[in-house]
């Protein structure tokens, strides 16, 4: 995993749109995260998800080949995602898409 991650805007409103502990133990555990539970949902843009807070959800990152730096794209709920990754990516794209829609309609 890489030492250095950037938020990314969206990836801030969907973390500010949990309560206020939650938010705190995403951005706890994810911080501590070693990797060993990250797993490559899109090799061809190297898109990956660690579980965190129990694996109730999942922060969503893209590594950025040029410097080794992550980028965080979206902290969704993502739950039951086991040892298969086939329609992984598809299904990832379609919680983040309806947690955007979702946070767009609360905020």
């Amino acid at each position: 995993m890489p030492k250095k991650f950037t938020w990314e805007e969206g990836a801030l409103t969907l973390l500010e749109s949990r309560d206020r502990y939650t938010r705190k133990e995403i951005r706890e555990e994810f911080s501590a995260a070693t990797g060993e539970k990250t797993i490559e949902f899109d090799p061809a843009e190297h898109g990956y998800l660690t579980p965190v807070s129990n694996g109730r959800f999942s922060v969503v990152w893209y590594l950025d080949p040029n410097n080794q730096q992550g980028i965080v794209r979206a902290v969704v709920p993502l739950t039951g995602i086991g040892g298969s990754t086939d329609g992984l990516k598809e299904y990832v794209e379609r919680v983040i898409d309806k947690e955007f829609r979702r946070a767009k309609a609360v905020g």
